[in-house]
């Protein structure tokens, strides 16, 4: 539990550091579409959403924030009217937002120049964060062609297109430089260098289909970068403004801890002993595959893998953050899946588990033949034919407490390797070592490389492929 908190804990302050990312209630993220009924009015929008903790869908009402990210304007932000409707077409829908068709230009034209392709929008109504008023949209109208191809045999202009991309593709430098233009001014966005980064980045998401580049001069290229942004090789100053605050209270939190592994007493189980070689194999097999799971992803923690929250993945993969974890977890929740089968694999057709419910059977009718001669005429039958009924309900009793002992002895000692200082006092010495050595380098922990991370795991997931089974032996103790 406490390494899952962990990962939860560093995947949000990565978010924080990395991405600024701050969780708003009174606000939902959503694909818009447009209103094909023609109902709403121009600066409408309908907004049907599902409550994360209620499950249940809300009708959103009254003046809304609408942005799209990027966001390099302040007019890129409009407040909008949020209505309510009977309308088929309207009410029917759910976890979208809906605009009008009416107007001089399309609501979503004005946000960033988006377009209703699956571009998702970002709806706040928390009066904390609404502007009094909103500037003037930007321009987003593509630039023409650079010039079209007569001919057909087009392979040579490819290639040129190709290498003029990879030598002109400057968006990622406008978007930084943007940001810190933006930090460092006291106009902020509305300063005259970021409204012409906002016409570059414009022009640069254009240049795959029109062929123009954008050209950053040396005046919009700033000197000197806010902290948060991590600029290590440039001149970096200390930020004051929301971000700077949040980045730098978050660094101070993001020192790693050790998890100390304690070995609970009350998960011993009389004879565990009996399944402690099994579970020692099965814990080799076990790691194994767990750790090929996590070399193959880049994750040097169980925890990041198994919970979901991991803070960051080997470069390779190409695939958002949120599909590569998706996959990882599908592996992982394959592995736990297959190791709880094997758990239970041939577990109760123990041959001393048998004998034991077979002596216990073979002495009630002992009994019941000595207290019973007649064969079961009259009321010594009627009382025979009662004892049979209780006799069978003891058994069950009796089978299902056997069952219920063999699972606890052999998750106890599933529980024991992982757990017992016996087996892991060798691991927690190298990851001490590890961690020691982090320490004493002022470590990075976002930085650190992949082998040193190898070196200092220890896995604990092993024996929870059964966490019911220990649950209900800790529960003994309460008890």
């Amino acid at each position: 539990i406490q390494s899952f908190m962990q990962a939860v804990r560093r995947r949000h302050i990565r978010d924080l550091t990395k991405k600024s990312r701050v969780y708003v209630q009174k606000g939902v993220v959503l694909m818009g579409i447009m209103d094909e009924s023609g109902t709403l009015g121009p600066n409408e929008l309908f907004i049907r959403y599902t409550d994360p903790l209620s499950n249940r869908p809300v009708l959103r009402t009254g003046v809304v924030l609408l942005s799209k990210m990027p966001a390099f304007l302040t007019g890129d932000m409009r407040l909008m009217d949020a209505v309510a409707s009977s309308h088929p077409f309207l009410k029917d829908k759910i976890d979208c937002i809906i605009f009008s068709q009416h107007g001089d230009r399309p609501i979503p034209n004005m946000c960033s120049g988006s377009d209703l392709d699956g571009d998702l929008y970002h709806i706040l109504w928390d009066e904390r964060l609404m502007p009094a008023a909103t500037s003037e949209p930007g321009f987003y109208g593509a630039p023409d062609p650079v010039r079209s191809l007569p001919h057909a045999d087009q392979r040579d202009e490819i290639v040129q297109f190709f290498v003029n991309f990879m030598k002109n593709d400057i968006l990622p430098t406008v978007a930084l430089n943007h940001l810190a233009w933006a930090d460092q001014l006291p106009a902020g966005a509305e300063s005259e260098e970021c409204i012409q980064l906002a016409e570059l980045h414009s022009i640069a998401v254009d240049f795959p289909k029109t062929g123009r580049p954008a050209k950053l001069s040396n005046k919009l290229q700033p000197a000197y970068f806010p902290d948060f942004m991590e600029k290590k090789r440039r001149v970096s100053y200390e930020s004051k403004r929301a971000i700077g605050v949040m980045y730098r209270e978050a660094k101070m939190a993001s020192d790693p801890e050790d998890v100390h592994v304690k070995f609970d007493p009350d998960m011993v189980v009389e004879g565990y002993q009996d399944y402690i070689e099994e579970a020692l194999a099965m814990q080799t097999f076990y790691n194994s595959r767990l750790d090929g799971i996590m070399n193959q992803f880049g994750i040097y923690d169980e925890a990041q893998l198994l919970s979901g929250h991991v803070v960051k993945f080997m470069k390779i993969h190409k695939r958002s953050h949120y599909e590569v974890a998706h996959r990882a977890m599908e592996q992982s929740r394959t592995l736990h899946h297959d190791f709880r089968n094997m758990f239970f694999e041939g577990l109760h057709d123990d041959g001393g588990a048998k004998e034991g419910v077979q002596q216990q059977q073979q002495q009630q009718n002992t009994e019941r033949d000595e207290g019973d001669d007649d064969g079961g005429r009259g009321e010594r039958g009627e009382a025979r034919a009662s004892n049979n009924s209780l006799d069978d309900k003891e058994d069950e009793i009796i089978k299902e407490r056997q069952r219920v002992a063999v699972e606890d002895r052999k998750a106890a000692a599933w529980y024991r390797v992982a757990y017992h200082p016996d087996y892991t006092k060798e691991k927690e010495e190298e990851k001490a070592k590890a961690m020691a050595k982090m320490k004493a380098q002022d470590y990075d922990y976002d930085d650190d490389n992949y082998g040193s991370r190898r070196r200092r795991r220890l896995i604990l997931s092993f024996p929870w492929v059964v966490g019911d089974i220990l649950t209900r032996i800790k529960n003994y103790a309460f008890e």
